[in-house]
């Protein structure tokens, strides 16, 4: 993560760290609308591939991929409800700072193997 210029912080408003402003649910929505139709597409392909023929090892990748992109939607959604990743910066206290910035990696790196 890159330091914040002081004068970055000067202009921030003063933290609401009881009733802040929230991006409300639409990641959460947008994540378990999508991860069930990936997983509905994926049990139908290697269902599909299992009748007619042996899976091959594009098969294989899809099913690694999709247990990489599990990892990713259930960090994304952890890090939303509980680290603060619905609202300002401004707005997350500094303990969840850390926790926060391990999870953006985290995100980062499953993103990646996906």
């Amino acid at each position: 993560m890159r330091d914040i210029p002081l004068k970055v912080y000067a202009a921030w408003p003063a933290p609401n760290y009881k009733d802040p402003i929230t991006r409300g649910n639409e990641l959460l929505i947008i994540n378990i609308i999508f991860i069930i139709l990936v997983t509905f597409s994926i049990v139908i392909r290697v269902a599909s591939r299992m009748k007619q023929a042996r899976p091959g090892l594009d098969d294989i990748f899809i099913v690694i991929a999709y247990v990489f992109t599990l990892g990713l939607t259930a960090v994304v959604i952890m890090a939303n409800k509980s680290y603060g990743w619905d609202r300002h910066i401004w707005d997350v206290p500094l303990t969840s700072i850390r926790v926060a910035s391990i999870l953006a990696f985290c995100a980062k790196l499953t993103f990646v193997c996906a």
